[in-house]
């Protein structure tokens, strides 16, 4: 089955992953610490600390950033 994979970064990883399973129930299926999968339902999507990469933070660059 054909999937899209999004990655979100965040400023804080390990705290948008507990705000995720808070509030809408993810499941973590693993963790690298600064890279993790989430399932909600059947959908994953990654979260992603920050990196010195030119990839910013929505709060740093004023708009919303994702990788598909």
């Amino acid at each position: 089955m054909p999937a899209i994979s999004l990655m979100l970064v965040v400023p804080d990883a390990p705290a948008a992953v507990e705000w995720y399973k808070r509030a809408l129930g993810a499941t973590e299926m693993w963790s690298l610490g600064s890279v993790v999968e989430l399932l909600i339902e059947d959908a994953p999507f990654f979260i992603a600390a920050r990196a010195k990469d030119g990839w910013n933070s929505p709060r740093e660059i004023g708009t919303t950033t994702v990788k598909v």
